[in-house]
């Protein structure tokens, strides 16, 4: 399959900032939390499973050629079970609305090989920090000088797990990938309804500019 041999979408500005801003990430000496672009790179292919000779490129242009067919896509979310439900919802979802039968269905497959898209996602759960918040509510206490109850805002303290984060969505060409969209984030240790959803905002975005 020759590259971008799918969806074509001419981006505004802010989608060319987008591409730019990937390619800065990407190539810098240091990518966020600490992971050198090599680092990244590998971990990468460890997560799809494909060999150390696989290339991955970066994408040089947003343009991708138009096409009727509908969209194969791989999900790698690894053992991460509910963000792939997450993602099979969202395309159930898509595939149900006016919006494929406009710009095109999304097709899921098992066989990476076969994929025209990928959509990857993991976390580095080894990298867990704990952080804390604060919130407050309304609370009856005891009040001394009175020798009474009374009711006044207090302050509650809870603690929470947070993990980097880094998702991709990569075009396949024969055994090597393209990335055309890559983020890094922290977010929440754990599987949730919403996990994974900026990924999916990102993959729609490209099926909604296909024709």
């Amino acid at each position: 399959m020759p590259p971008f041999s799918h969806p074509l979408f001419t981006p505004e500005a802010k989608d060319e900032m987008k591409i730019l801003i990937i390619l800065v990430a990407l190539t810098a000496a240091q990518v966020s939390l600490g992971q050198t672009a090599n680092d990244e790179m590998k971990r990468l292919k460890e997560h799809l499973g494909v060999p150390d000779q696989t290339a991955i490129q970066l994408a040089t242009t947003s343009k991708i050629t138009k096409s009727n067919d509908p969209l194969k896509v791989f999900i790698a979310t690894g053992l991460d079970l509910g963000i792939r439900g997450n993602y099979l919802r969202w395309i159930e979802k898509w595939n149900k609305s006016g919006d494929s039968r406009k710009f095109g269905k999304v097709e899921v497959i098992d066989d990476l090989s076969q994929a025209d898209f990928v959509l990857a996602r993991y976390t580095l759960n080894e990298q867990a920090r704990t952080e804390s918040g604060s919130y407050v509510t309304p609370s009856t206490v005891w009040n001394p000088a009175t020798n009474s109850t009374v009711t006044r805002p207090v302050a509650r303290t809870y603690s929470y797990a947070m993990v980097p984060v880094f998702a991709y969505i990569l075009s396949r060409t024969g055994t090597d990938f393209i990335i055309i969209y890559r983020y890094s984030d922290s977010t929440s240790l754990g599987e949730y309804r919403g996990s994974g959803e900026s990924l999916w905002e990102s993959f729609r975005d490209i099926c909604l500019k296909r024709k």
